[in-house]
């Protein structure tokens, strides 16, 4: 992954892009660990993470309505 200003360009292995190919959005916020069990209380599914990216802690979920977002603390 290279970030050009507030775009991040990936590349990689087929089956991980695939998966990025599915998001519809990238949501930063506060904390990928409070994130995480506030989507699975409200029924989301986390399909990948939380893992460390050079973009910050991510995980990718799919909520109940098949939409897939991407949440990214960008802690250091």
């Amino acid at each position: 992954m290279a970030a050009i200003g507030c775009f991040l360009l990936m590349s990689g292995p087929p089956a991980e892009l695939e998966l990025l190919r599915k998001v519809a959005a990238t949501i930063a916020v506060t904390d990928v660990d409070e994130t995480h069990q506030v989507l699975t209380e409200l029924g989301a599914h986390v399909i990948a993470g939380p893992i460390a990216s050079p973009a910050g802690r991510n995980l990718i979920a799919l909520h109940p309505d098949g939409s897939v977002y991407e949440y990214v603390d960008r802690r250091p």
